[in-house]
């Protein structure tokens, strides 16, 4: 069972159950489209075995802008490492690697607030 909620108040936004083939496999792919609204939003993924165990796991989901505002609070720093190069061993030489490599340092530092 797939549940979302809003991390914040708890409310529960949306919640389905996705029924398995009964082919006995021990793993299974599971592929859905949500739609999740700004804000922190918990992912809760419920599974049970044929004995009826039950494992939760959680994760959390921070879309919009106010969302990346809450995480910039914590004061927690994101850094990017950046490598460019032109010489391959197998392939072609890239055109413009060290322009390209700049644009996206300066995009994850302006849009992200990235230390690169």
């Amino acid at each position: 069972m797939l549940t979302l909620r809003e991390k914040v108040s708890g409310i529960v936004i949306g919640t389905t159950s996705i029924p398995l083939a009964d082919d006995k496999q021990l793993s299974h792919k599971i592929d859905k489209e949500l739609s999740l609204p700004d804000g922190i939003n918990e992912l809760e993924i419920l599974v049970e075995n044929l004995d009826g165990l039950q494992s939760i796991s959680k994760r959390q989901i921070h879309v919009g802008s106010p969302a990346l505002a809450d995480a910039a609070k914590l004061g927690r720093k994101d850094y990017a490492l950046i490598f460019a190069t032109d010489k391959y061993d197998n392939w072609r030489a890239l055109v413009n690697p060290i322009f390209d490599s700049r644009t996206i340092a300066d995009d994850l530092t302006k849009t992200s607030g990235f230390n690169t």
